[in-house]
């Protein structure tokens, strides 16, 4: 990689991760494959939620990539104005949608986008999987629901619902996808069935985006999980502000007391409330509180919900999503078979005659059952109303709950309102305490607010940060407006993964390391080449290739010619017994004869710039005169060298210590003398006499002509640096010198040289390059199978 400061080596489970912090001071700015300098800049751009609540959508883009969260319509309003504004961003550009939950200012923009803007057709949208359960039936509901509305203000229909269902991915907690280098996963969000908040990375950073969230386990539902990985940057909900919630135990007594009191003076008591999530809840509250009290059981309870009955199944399937005191009475019953709640199909099957409570959607009182139950019962003093949850501003449930003298219907007429008006929240929000407990266990350093109305998010914003101002963390605090971007700069981390490549001890910085460098999107992978299928999608396929040549020259003459051009040369019989040359284990020749004539060879060799060349020199072997390979054919290893000179190479002294006897030779440095003095030391009288005493390798005993191209390395070495020791002890292909005090060890055989001086080893190293490129311009490791670990490229 080349970084100087920053390298760290961690095993896990037998794979070495390379770590490079690029923010770290010291560090190079790395681009190993060539892919060109990326922006460094995240960005944030609310397009709905920003300093309201409703129509929730947030776009994150870095590196390329870009992540919208959530895309829901805002509950005040209708048609194309409910919509987040999708105009601000190149929908195009959109990678992946991550969706929540199933509210509707959550889910509902989702069909507009997908089938009526240029939303890339090729980007994936992900959801849980009782999310995508419960999204075609609510969407469904919505357009029957807004029916009223004129064909303008109608967003899509129940077609484009069903074309976007078929692009919907669902996914399980924490089940980890890449999309496109998009890390994802997802963590229980405690709001309602399914919902979740989804952690992203991009090149090593990491975005939390909660969408709504409970850390308070309820009646049916577990609290938000804590993730265990700290984000860099929370987008995080502040619905409530700097509220905090009453106590659950507390809620319920006066939630039900409440109750009691309108259905005992002979009121009717309405509920509104979404279809599905906190419906549940207040059911299992009212069931359980009816059971108990003997004298409220002659009082129908009614579920207005057709929506809900069907959506009922899917409750019971995720069982095992819910907390454990439901999955306990689940197991001896069901906890939504409700014993005193009763469905009412639609307003014309009501008996609309004595008290009762009637629970119906919306929760905000802006269309549908609820809006028309309440202003048929508002002008009744005896009646009265419960806003169990959030109500945004510009709707109806929230303009109540200031009490005015009167209110408008659906069809203009003012009407008096004198029922009772009470707000008791059940909604599963984070509040002030949960969200600021949450954020001090994440530790993050930036942190975005949404889904908040801009006074109680400003609030927020100012605890948070009189908050943080007493500890030691720097932590920054938005609140952006729809369509401004925040902007972040990260120099994030660069993840290498080596796999078995790493020598087997401490890593050091500029620690050389060969292998083949995958990079997939942000990761990188440093692996063998033989291990490229094992640990990736990439497959190695080779070539091969054929060709028949007509032969010149005999087939001995052709052997011999090979054996004084490659090293390598492995003569045999094929299968069938026909003669055949292996030349460096990369081409092979075999005789092929004609009418009973042995007039030409096949050659056959796997597709590469090296064994193409090799087989050209073959080729020219073959069809060439056998006057003009003649001198060739003649000469003899030992003709090729004249006593101590070698193809004109001049003689030089090396030194061997097999003959006792010292030498000493005076060196200057750093302006004094020094001497260094090696054992038993003799010039070399001849290449063959030398060479025959090189043992141990089957080329050099086979032919001394190899024998001659190690001795004319060790010369021109001795030329470049001094005096060349052999010693028998170290093997045959082990040269030393001595430069400058620095012993330097080389080995022949693997082309590696050895000394404590990096300088003078990286010196000796380019020598040897040179020298062996001139005196052996074909090495035999030219080759491109993958076993083999010299691949060339």
């Amino acid at each position: 990689y080349g970084f100087r400061h920053a390298v760290v080596g961690v095993v896990v489970d037998g794979e070495t991760l390379l770590r490079v912090m690029a923010a770290l001071p010291g560090a190079y700015s790395v681009d190993p494959l060539g892919t060109g300098v990326e922006s460094d800049k995240l960005e944030v751009i609310p397009l709905g939620a920003g300093c309201e609540v409703g129509r929730s959508c947030c776009i994150v883009r870095f590196k390329g990539k870009t992540v919208m969260f959530d895309c829901g319509v805002h509950p005040a309003y209708a048609g194309q104005a409910s919509l987040p504004f999708f105009d601000v961003f190149n929908m195009e550009e959109v990678d992946i949608a991550l969706i929540t939950h199933f509210h509707l200012d959550h889910c509902a923009g989702l069909p507009y986008l997908m089938e009526k803007t240029t939303f890339n057709p090729k980007a994936k949208v992900f959801m849980t999987h009782p999310t995508k359960s419960i999204y075609n039936a609510l969407l469904t509901d919505f357009i029957r629901v807004s029916g009223s509305h004129s064909e303008q203000e109608k967003l899509y229909n129940e077609e484009d619902i069903s074309n976007t269902m078929k692009r919907i991915e669902p996914i399980d907690y924490h089940m980890e996808k890449n999309v496109n280098g998009i890390r994802f996963w997802g963590y229980n969000a405690g709001h309602v069935l399914g919902a979740a908040m989804f952690m992203i990375e991009i090149a090593g950073v990491r975005v939390l985006y909660t969408g709504d969230f409970s850390r308070q386990e309820d009646r049916h539902l577990k609290e938000a999980e804590l993730p265990p990985l700290r984000p860099d940057v929370v987008i995080i909900e502040s619905t409530y502000g700097i509220q905090v919630h009453e106590s659950r135990k507390i809620r319920e007594t006066r939630f039900t007391q409440k109750v009691a009191t309108i259905v005992r003076r002979g009121g009717r008591c309405l509920l509104p409330v979404f279809a599905l999530g906190r419906a549940q809840e207040l059911l299992l509250i009212l069931d359980e509180f009816w059971e108990a009290h003997p004298d409220l059981q002659g009082v129908p309870i009614y579920y207005a919900s057709a929506l809900a009955r069907k959506c009922m199944r899917v409750f019971q399937t995720y069982i095992n999503q819910m907390n454990a005191s439901i999955q306990k009475r689940f197991d001896l019953s069901n906890p939504f078979a409700f014993k005193y709640v009763s469905n009412l199909r639609s307003i014309d099957h009501f008996d609309d005659r004595g008290p009762c409570v009637v629970m119906a959607s919306p929760g905000m009182l802006q269309s549908g059952l609820s809006r028309e139950l309440f202003e048929r019962w508002c002008s009744d003093k005896r009646n009265g109303v419960i806003l169990p949850g959030y109500t945004v501003a510009g709707t109806l449930g929230d303009e109540i709950k200031k009490e005015p003298e009167k209110i408008t219907r659906t069809d203009g007429v003012e009407i008096p309102m004198r029922c009772s008006v009470d707000y008791i929240t059940f909604s599963a929000h984070s509040d002030f305490k949960q969200t600021s407990d949450f954020l001090d266990a994440l530790e993050p350093t930036n942190v975005v607010l949404v889904h908040g109305a801009s006074d109680g998010m400003m609030r927020l914003k100012s605890e948070l940060e009189k908050r943080y101002s007493k500890s030691d963390r720097a932590v920054r605090v938005f609140t952006p407006k729809n369509g401004q971007s925040i902007d972040l700069m990260f120099r994030g981390e660069k993840v290498g993964k080596a796999i078995d490549v790493l020598p087997k001890r401490k890593l050091e910085d500029n620690m050389r390391v060969n292998g083949i460098m995958v990079r997939q999107d942000f990761s990188h992978t440093l692996l063998k080449p033989e291990d490229l299928s094992k640990y990736t999608s990439l497959k190695i396929s080779r070539i091969g290739q054929q060709q028949v040549v007509p032969l010149r020259i005999s087939f001995d003459a052709l052997t011999k010619l090979l054996k004084r051009f490659f090293a390598g040369v492995v003569v045999g019989t094929d299968k069938a017994g026909v003669p055949c040359i292996t030349v460096v284990n990369a081409v092979s020749v075999t005789l092929g004869s004609h009418k009973g004539q042995q007039d030409h060879v096949v050659m056959r060799w796997n597709l590469n710039k090296s064994t193409d060349m090799i087989a050209d020199t073959i080729a020219t072997m073959c069809i060439s005169d056998y006057d003009r390979m003649k001198s060739f054919l003649e000469v003899k290893p030992d003709d090729r060298k004249d006593n101590n000179t070698t193809e004109g190479i001049e003689a030089v002294a090396v030194c061997y210590n097999d003959t006792p006897g010292k030498e000493v030779y005076e060196k200057e440095n750093f302006g004094g003398s020094a001497s260094v003095t090696f054992e038993a030391s003799q010039e070399l009288e001849s290449s063959e006499t030398k060479m025959a005493d090189v043992g141990g390798r089957d080329d050099l005993a086979e032919d001394s002509f190899m024998g001659a191209i190690l001795n004319t390395t060790r010369r021109l070495l001795t030329e470049r640096f001094g005096p060349v020791l052999v010693d028998p002890a170290d093997g045959p292909m082990i040269s030393r010198l001595v430069i400058d005090l620095f012993e330097v060890k080389i080995d022949h055989g693997s082309a590696s040289v050895e000394c404590e001086s990096e300088i003078i080893r990286e010196r000796v190293r380019l020598a040897l390059q040179r020298i062996q490129a001139t005196v052996f311009p074909i090495p035999d490791y030219y080759c491109d199978c993958c076993e083999c670990l010299q691949t060339t490229s």
